[in-house]
């Protein structure tokens, strides 16, 4: 992609961002306009770093794409950086290849990861904490050392019940959490 229409895109992202904190700043929003500005400023925190990924990838020098690549492969823990999809959620993109991507979360009591569906499979272990995963309808009470496998397009949802850690593996990768 040529560097003016990144540049076009990161200043769309950016006013993006300005209009939702704009519209949290400014309060009083019933609680459904809420958790979607909430959403919108997780959406334009993914756009941000797909953008950059688009930034990376324009470089024509083999050297940088060579180091890429082997970064997918092993990436150390300090080179990682979390981002908040939603309140009480953050997530870490700990590696990714061509057909999988681990993820690690840490989640907070209280949160509703409400019921959605997405074509990947995911694969999750409970690393420690509690909760309520609802897959396909049916509740399942977690605790640490339990895992699932949701296959792609299930609906599932979470009640948080405890701080928890969870290690998911998606398949193929979640492009928004690169």
């Amino acid at each position: 992609m040529e560097n003016t229409n990144i540049s076009t895109l990161q200043r769309l992202i950016e006013s993006l961002r300005q209009t939702a904190e704009e519209l949290k700043r400014a309060g009083g929003m019933i609680p459904a306009v809420e958790r979607n500005v909430s959403r919108l400023l997780a959406s334009v925190k993914m756009l941000e770093i797909n953008c950059c990924d688009l930034e990376n990838e324009t470089l024509d020098n083999s050297e940088t794409l060579e180091k890429k690549e082997t970064l997918t492969m092993l990436a150390k823990a300090r080179s990682r950086d979390s981002i908040e999809p939603m309140d009480g959620v953050s997530l870490k993109s700990m590696a990714h290849g061509s057909s999988t991507h681990l993820v690690e979360f840490s989640i907070q009591p209280g949160t509703m990861l409400a019921e959605h569906s997405h074509p990947q499979e995911q694969t999750g272990y409970l690393v420690s904490g509690a909760m309520t995963l609802t897959i396909n309808g049916i509740p399942h009470q977690v605790e640490p050392g339990d895992s699932w496998c949701i296959p792609g397009n299930v609906a599932h949802c979470a009640e948080i019940h405890q701080e928890s850690k969870i290690i998911e593996v998606f398949s193929p990768p979640r492009q928004e959490f690169k």
